[in-house]
């Protein structure tokens, strides 16, 4: 959203002082001096007034289009409500993902979850010997099947 695109946002949505002053001091091309004298101004519909001919004027935006926005009502944004489905993940047994383990696609990390599932002691953590293990483990099982 550029910065012009954000002000008539702020017009048509916000118009508080405090939204205001924080829209210009994320614009580019804003004037220190005038930042600073922002950040002072009490809520009053005066300042409001001042600061959203600032902003407009920060952005080029035609006094007569500021005009326009700012007397219209605000129209709040509405909290957008988000529906959450129910998700269904389908959860393989140990033994599923055992014999679904393939050392060609495998992920290392994956392979060492699935030792620790099954409960496999290894002499070492090397990838070649936690391959081999889950190998060996899946030709037990495929046997006893």
């Amino acid at each position: 959203m550029d910065a012009k695109a954000q002000v008539e946002h702020y017009f048509k949505h916000d118009r508080t002082l405090l939204g205001g002053r924080n829209l210009y001091n994320k614009l580019p091309g804003k004037n220190l001096a005038l930042q600073n004298r922002i950040a002072r101004f009490t809520n009053t519909p005066e300042n409001v007034e001042k600061l959203c001919y600032e902003l407009a004027k920060t952005v080029d935006m035609p006094d007569r289009m500021r005009v326009i926005l700012t007397q219209k009502p605000v129209v709040l944004v509405k909290d957008i409500d988000v529906i959450i489905e129910d998700v269904i993940i389908e959860t393989k047994s140990t033994e599923d993902k055992l014999i679904d383990f393939n050392e060609k696609t495998a992920d290392y990390k994956a392979a060492k979850a699935l030792i620790k599932e099954l409960g496999l002691e290894l002499s070492s953590k090397k990838k070649a010997d936690v391959y081999t293990a889950l190998i060996n483990a899946r030709e037990e099982l495929l046997k006893k099947k």
